[in-house]
């Protein structure tokens, strides 16, 4: 025969000690580490098991049959008024629920409320509360595993682009430099001989221009400059570079003093951070200033990346922006825009240490 509440209190000292059904079920409850417990639709508890009574800190004298939910639950009743209300009136309720802990630690538990229904009518409901601490932990353990995973990949992604870069960079540094630069001198000498003849100048500064060019590309590519003297110098270089090339002012500036301690990886992550939002809004023709600052803050690494066109919208599907979210991603970042009368600024937060 099932368990039915009674407006009677029952409490632990009362079980009998033969192997009725009733106090099998009662023994069983009571040895259960879930938290069990039935109050009646005045919300008054009629039954509490040891674990609940031990949970609770009360006496079971002083909570079954003589505590009100109001007074048992204290500040957290308002929090649970919602929940009681819609038991009674025959909606089972499930929620979680925190409670801090005088050591600091958090115990998590979910909750559950499920009517007691006699012929049709709710005359109180049971209370289930189980510990999910354990759960929780192996639910961080998995998220940090996965955030694990997913940086790995990323810095896979990163660092198989920085070495395609660095090939590519190589084949035109010491491959084509070095033909087009002999070609150049062999040019050069027929324009001295008695054999030069009108175009020769032309061909001579044709592929003067094309080095010029190549030698951009390469900087672009694999910024030496940066692991030879540092991140610094190496923006410099490719705003000066870049500016040549592009209709646009760009001024930069570096308020962490501590920027050239951080490792050559993360410096060419700000980098390309940098000449993707350059490379970004050169596509648009409103914009003509561009301002860069890098400072840091509460330990974090703030990058300001902003431009006179307060209309500019970020092309959140391109390459470029693409490759900025997983740098981002990578460094715990968050990235959000802020649009004023005058500018437009993206601003980037990077958790680098100093």
């Amino acid at each position: 025969m099932p368990l039915r509440s009674t407006n009677k209190p029952l409490s632990i000292g009362e079980l009998r000690k033969d192997n009725t059904p009733l106090e099998i079920c009662l023994r069983v409850v009571n040895h259960v580490d879930a938290m069990l417990a039935y109050w009646d639709e005045n919300e008054v508890c009629r039954f509490a098991n040891k674990a609940y009574i031990k949970w609770a800190g009360k006496s079971g004298d002083a909570l079954i049959g003589q505590m009100k939910m109001k007074n048992f639950l204290g500040p957290l009743y308002p929090e649970n008024r919602e929940y009681i209300k819609n038991v009674l009136a025959g909606r089972k309720q499930i929620f979680k629920r925190e409670f801090n802990l005088p050591d600091g630690s958090v115990d998590h538990y979910i909750v559950t409320y499920t009517p007691d229904k006699i012929k049709g009518k709710v005359s109180g409901f049971f209370v289930h509360v189980a510990n999910i601490n354990l759960i929780k932990k192996l639910e961080e353990k998995l998220i940090d595993y996965e955030i694990t995973k997913r940086r790995e990949v990323l810095r896979s992604v990163i660092e198989t682009q920085e070495t395609e870069r660095e090939l590519i960079s190589y084949k035109l540094r010491d491959k084509v430099n070095q033909t087009l630069a002999s070609s150049k001198m062999m040019l050069d000498a027929a324009e001295k001989s008695k054999d030069s003849t009108a175009f020769l100048p032309m061909i001579s500064r044709n592929i003067r221009e094309v080095i010029e060019e190549l030698n951009k590309i390469s900087t672009d590519l694999s910024p030496s400059v940066i692991m030879m003297i540092g991140l610094v110098a190496g923006i410099k270089e490719y705003i000066s570079s870049f500016e040549e090339r592009h209709p646009l002012s760009i001024r930069f500036n570096c308020l962490d003093e501590k920027i050239e301690n951080l490792s050559f990886s993360d410096k060419i992550s700000i980098f390309r951070v940098v000449q993707n939002y350059l490379l970004l809004v050169s596509g648009n023709a409103a914009c003509k200033i561009v301002e860069i600052e890098i400072t840091r803050l509460n330990g974090k690494l703030i990058l300001r990346l902003q431009n006179n066109d307060p209309r500019f919208k970020l092309p959140l599907n391109s390459k470029e922006f693409v490759d900025i979210e997983h740098r981002l991603e990578y460094y715990n970042g968050s990235w959000k825009t802020i649009s004023k009368k005058n500018k437009n600024m993206l601003l980037l937060e990077f958790s680098i240490p100093s």
